[in-house]
């Protein structure tokens, strides 16, 4: 979805309009947010300051034919900055300088700078401290508030449980689904492949509580409408 590269098969639509795969500038254009898996190397330029990347997807809105007026790009740069919490000097400093979880900030920034239709999160809370996590999904909350889509892939089931539906596939197929309210022993079984399908969050869970397995061999993906 977001343009990232081409599927196999199927198709997707925005508001009706049928969304163009493998092409990054117009799945911006019909509305799409992404903050992908990995901020190093997708995520951010580090050769650039903060404002830079804040902004990166929207510059075509700030000026015209490749002119950006300084002023108004740091007056977006700001006020991303502040909603967002981000812990920098200002939209000059360097992206490189900011700790894992204000990195991460920037990240999630760019994505909502265009105000899209829809969030697609991949992973969005990886290599983050507990506070910035916290920060994270409740901006995505706040996006979920204000009408915009939601799509998580994640493994980390934190990320997942603000989801209104969720989705373990294996291979490209869905293999469980389960609604919210589930309970983690029962969504931990059906990534491990213990359950062959969702129990649509039934039962009590485990007198001794939910367990944190090791890494899943299947991705969960959750979903808001």
């Amino acid at each position: 979805m977001p343009g990232c590269g081409p599927p196999r098969s199927g198709t997707a639509s925005v508001l009706g309009r049928p969304l163009p795969f493998g092409d990054v500038a117009a799945t911006l254009r019909a509305g799409i947010g992404c903050v992908p898996r990995d901020r190093h190397e997708q995520g951010l330029v580090f050769g650039m300051t903060v404002g830079d990347n804040a902004t990166l997807g929207v510059l075509d809105r700030l000026g015209r034919y490749g002119f950006v007026p300084p002023a108004r790009k740091r007056a977006l740069a700001t006020a991303l900055i502040e909603r967002l919490g981000i812990r920098t000097e200002g939209p000059a400093q360097p992206v490189s300088g900011l700790s894992g979880g204000n990195a991460q900030k920037v990240v999630m920034a760019r994505a909502l700078a265009s105000d899209p239709k829809a969030l697609v999160l991949v992973n969005p809370t990886a290599g983050v401290d507990v506070r910035s996590k916290e920060s994270l999904l409740a901006r995505v909350d706040s996006a979920r508030e204000d009408g915009t889509a939601v799509l998580v892939v994640s493994d980390e089931l934190d990320d997942l449980r603000r989801c209104d539906r969720v989705l373990v596939l294996f291979h490209g197929r869905v293999t469980a689904a389960f609604p919210a309210g589930w309970h983690d022993h029962r969504l931990i079984a059906a990534i491990e492949g213990v359950a062959g399908e969702g129990d649509e969050g039934a039962g009590p869970p485990p007198p001794d509580g939910p367990t944190t397995p090791a890494p899943p061999h299947r991705s969960p993906e959750g979903k808001r409408p």
